[in-house]
């Protein structure tokens, strides 16, 4: 393993936290909308209307690690704190962007909204992806699915979107006889992000890559999370 000096960490670790945050961002405004969440993040949205007692990013929080412990490893454990992170950052998000982004008033305004929110949870996604340093849950389960089935990532991918989805909606008609959290924005998410992520990768790489100094053996790597975050 190549060492790296502190500084050169500082950078990759304050790059991930950036990413994880314009992620959570993502969320939120696509929350706003109210057209429904992306697929891996619809449970977490229906669990926080359905069980109001927990926030959103608190069920986030529950979700996401629920997805470590399928398979439990010590470095899947290091996912942990990532969604831990990142479940703060949704809550915070959802109150910043409830405070300064009004109400959609029409249903093409909400379109605007999730259409924003795609670009954002993809640049997000790209970022936090490309220091190498640790992945998110819901990558780390796609990763042990793929080991474990020998199944193709975007099979794979498929399956867990899928899975979230209809877990979603089955508790939502369940709770309130109609689809709460999880709409047709849901599905628009499942393939607007990676459409989003394949304009936004070039020109973000070209500013991340240089700055991130990564060695050639990272970025390969950080193609293949990459290939499997735009893949459905």
């Amino acid at each position: 393993m190549v060492k790296i000096s502190k500084a050169l960490m500082f950078k990759r670790v304050l790059v991930f936290l950036i990413g994880l945050f314009l992620a959570a961002l993502g969320v939120a405004v696509s929350v706003r909308s109210n057209m429904g969440v992306s697929p891996v993040n619809s449970l977490a949205k229906v669990l926080s209307e359905v069980f109001t007692f927990f926030s959103m990013g608190v069920w986030t929080i529950i979700v996401f690690t629920s997805y470590v412990i399928i398979k439990i490893s010590p470095l899947k454990l290091l996912q942990v704190p990532v969604a831990v992170i990142f479940g703060m950052f949704v809550d915070l998000c959802n109150s910043i962007v409830s405070a300064i982004l009004p109400e959609p008033p029409s249903y093409f305004v909400s379109i605007i909204y999730l259409l924003c929110s795609m670009v954002i949870l993809a640049t997000g996604i790209l970022s936090y992806i490309s220091p190498n340093l640790l992945v998110m849950p819901a990558e780390g389960l796609l990763a042990t699915l793929v080991e474990t089935t020998k199944k193709p990532q975007h099979i794979c991918k498929i399956c867990i979107d899928g899975t979230s989805m209809v877990l979603s909606v089955c508790i939502s008609l369940i709770a309130f006889g109609t689809l709460v959290g999880v709409r047709e924005g849901t599905i628009l998410a499942a393939f607007g992000v990676g459409i989003a992520m394949k304009f936004v990768s070039k020109p973000l790489h070209a500013v991340l890559d240089p700055f991130l100094e990564l060695t050639p053996a990272e970025k390969a790597k950080e193609k293949d999370v990459e290939e499997a975050e735009e893949s459905i």
